[in-house]
């Protein structure tokens, strides 16, 4: 036998890594085997020093429950020695001998409770040898880790809860509790599929890495396998100020992150920056949440009694908010949909759906408001879509964009000297609509469904058609509502007193059905539509001006015209019959057909023809302008009388039985 041979030289480097685990009670204080609990855990170490517990024998369910009275890692490390072989390699410990008390298989959970009253300080890495398997500390006086870190294992949990065991099986956790606190160097569990913290509460103020990472505090019975947390009956005692407190220094690094408070009243505070690489961040507080900065590659959802966005919160897919209150004051964002449901909504900063981590834009974007007030004083965007369905909502001085169609219903909807913007079809649902000097613009359809409309000195505008439907008042003095296509506005009442209501649209109808007065006193009516219709009992055009530029009919009340006051100007030829009339106002049309036995026209009135005019009746009284660039001819079977002027460019005939024409009277043709 050749000792020299390389197999010999391996075996002999084997037990020089060894030769030095001798089983001891305790490892400088570190560790200390609770003797009075019985099992067969041991404690020893390798070559190097680094501390090693030979685990107890798992049980049937491969359940390793071992205990301690002391339980801490120095920053050598602690080896869990899970081997069943004769030698195990490690990265800490190198080769080690294998653990005795596995000759009926290795563990799958290894449970590590500490008994007695210390503190638990982890400053190292904990290493299983051997089988992989998940590790566990539980300490009801607390865990502090302060430069921690797993190796070979796919499940790392720290808690200060009870562990529940129940037919051998480890059913969770029954907290009470405890806090955990990670410190200085922080954690690293980046090479482990899972890491639990599982307390009442738990102060973070220094980094965590990890690939998914949990953190349930309160007092909770705790599911192992789910982390389902069900809440305890408070029992009077004292809670904790922050069930999960979060320092600047304290930064969340994994591919998915969840949290959870479940304590009334008891607050999440994160004051550390969050990034969720390759998942979702959850977080579920049951008081105050406070947030910096967080980012998720996946969705962000956060649900608490209040949520205070500090700094900028995004997440590739959606992010969903609801809470009581919510105020953002940096940016809410999501690369797909936000979604915020809140009694309170406060934005100072911006909220936006549809924009990817990239900054380019996503057309399928959705931003959705429920609840019931919203104030914006930021920005609402959405690359999409827009709805909201809420008791208020406040854009004083705020902006809405929308690359798509936008719903907006609310009770009350007040964007004094706010924008309101959507590249496609807008919609207001709301009981009363407050747009003083604010903005609503679509570039499709507008469509106004209100009790009252309060547009005075403010813009509303289409690029399609706007339909308003308005109850009761519609108030546009010193207003603009200008739209693209025709315009149809029913409401009670209808004041345009030094405003515009105008329509651009060529073709169709633009109507008017006010139900008790349209006022246009000093105010522009302009429609380019083929038709314009007015419906109403009563019209002051004082001063006004109503043009309309096709020609396809004004059709309004004789009545109502002469009495309005103000020119009216229509490309359309205009045909009017009456057994009296008495006309206040300006009509300017393509060519006008009068048959009106009895007229009284004021010095305001006139009827002016751009191509002909022509007239019977019994008497006229014409003391303002009846004018015509083409032919005129009017036939009376009685008198003509006054002080206005009959003008023609081209023939004039005047037939009646009598003609009595004023020092100031006009007769030229």
């Amino acid at each position: 036998m050749d000792v020299r041979s390389p197999f010999f030289q391996n075996i002999a480097l084997i037990v020089a890594g060894v030769m030095f685990l001798n089983p001891i009670v305790t490892v400088a204080a570190e560790l200390a085997v609770d003797a009075a609990a019985g099992g067969n855990t041991t404690i020893g170490q390798a070559g190097n020093g680094v501390p090693i517990v030979n685990i107890a024998t798992p049980n049937g369910s491969g359940l390793s429950h071992n205990k301690f009275t002391d339980y801490n890692v120095g920053q050598q490390g602690l080896i869990l020695n899970n081997g069943a072989q004769a030698f195990v390699p490690t990265q800490q410990g190198g080769y080690i001998t294998g653990n005795p008390n596995l000759r009926g298989g290795a563990a799958n959970v290894i449970l590590n409770e500490v008994t007695g009253s210390n503190r638990s300080q982890l400053k190292g890495y904990t290493e299983v040898a051997g089988q992989a398997a998940h590790v566990i500390v539980a300490n009801p006086h607390g865990i502090t880790c302060d430069g921690c870190g797993f190796i070979n294992t796919p499940r790392a949990t720290l808690s200060t809860g009870a562990p529940v065991v129940n037919n051998g099986r480890l059913q969770g956790f029954d907290v009470n509790g405890g806090d955990i606190a990670i410190e200085g160097a922080g954690l690293n569990a980046s090479n482990v599929d899972q890491f639990d913290l599982i307390t009442r509460s738990a102060q973070i103020n220094a980094e965590i890495h990890a690939k998914r990472l949990n953190v349930i505090a309160g007092r909770n019975e705790v599911d192992v396998a789910t982390l389902q947390a069900t809440a305890k009956a408070d029992d009077g005692s004292e809670k904790p100020q922050v069930a999960i407190d979060s320092s600047a220094l304290g930064g969340m690094y994994a591919g998915a992150i969840r949290l959870v408070g479940t304590e009334a009243g008891v607050g999440v505070k994160l004051a550390g920056d969050m990034a969720a690489t390759a998942g979702d961040i959850q977080i579920d507080a049951g008081g105050q949440l406070t947030m910096n900065r967080s980012a998720a590659s996946g969705n962000t959802t956060l649900v608490a009694d209040s949520v205070d966005l500090k700094g900028d919160t995004y997440a590739g897919g959606t992010a969903r908010v609801e809470a009581k209150q919510v105020d953002v004051r940096e940016s809410l964002a999501a690369g797909e949909q936000v979604k915020v449901q809140a009694e309170r909504l406060n934005n100072a900063g911006t909220i936006e759906a549809g924009v990817r981590a990239d900054g380019s834009t996503n057309s399928a974007g959705h931003l959705q408001l429920s609840g019931n007030n919203v104030r914006n004083a930021g920005q609402l965007t959405s690359h999409g879509s827009l709805n909201t369905d809420l008791q208020k909502l406040d854009n004083g001085g705020g902006k809405v964009a929308v690359a798509g169609s936008a719903t907006l219903k609310a009770k009350e909807l007040a964007n004094q000297g706010g924008q309101i913007v959507a590249q496609g079809n807008l919609t207001l649902d709301t009981d009363t609509l407050n747009n003083r000097q604010g903005s609503a613009l679509a570039g499709q359809a507008l469509a106004i469904k209100a009790e009252a409309v309060d547009n005075q000195a403010g813009t509303l505008a289409a690029g399609g058609t706007i339909t308003a439907k308005v109850s009761n008042a519609l108030n546009n003095d010193g207003g603009l509502v200008e739209a693209g296509g025709h315009l149809d506005v029913e409401a009670d009442s209808l004041s345009n007193v030094g405003g515009r209501l105008r329509a651009l649209g060529s073709g169709g109808e633009s109507r008017f059905t006010i139900g008790s007065r349209l006022n246009n006193d000093s105010g522009i009516l302009e429609v380019a539509s083929a038709a314009l219709t007015f419906d109403t009992p009563a019209l002051s055009n004082r001063s006004g001006v109503v043009r309309h530029l096709g020609s396809a009919g004004l059709n309004l009340d004789m009545d109502l015209l002469g009495q309005a006051g103000g020119e009216f100007i229509t490309n359309s030829a205009v045909s009017l019959s009456a057994g009296e009339w008495v006309n206040n106002s300006l009509l300017q049309a393509a060519s006008i057909t009068l048959d009106i036995d009895r007229l009284t026209q004021t010095a305001g009135g006139g009827l002016l023809a751009v191509n002909s005019l022509s007239t019977t009746g019994e008497s006229w009284i014409n003391d303002g302008r009846i004018e015509t660039n083409g032919s005129l001819d009017l036939r009376l079977s009685g008198d003509y009388r006054g002080n206005g002027s009959l003008l023609s460019q081209g023939n004039l005939l005047l037939d009646a039985k009598r003609v009595e024409l004023g020092d100031n009277a006009r007769v030229r043709g």
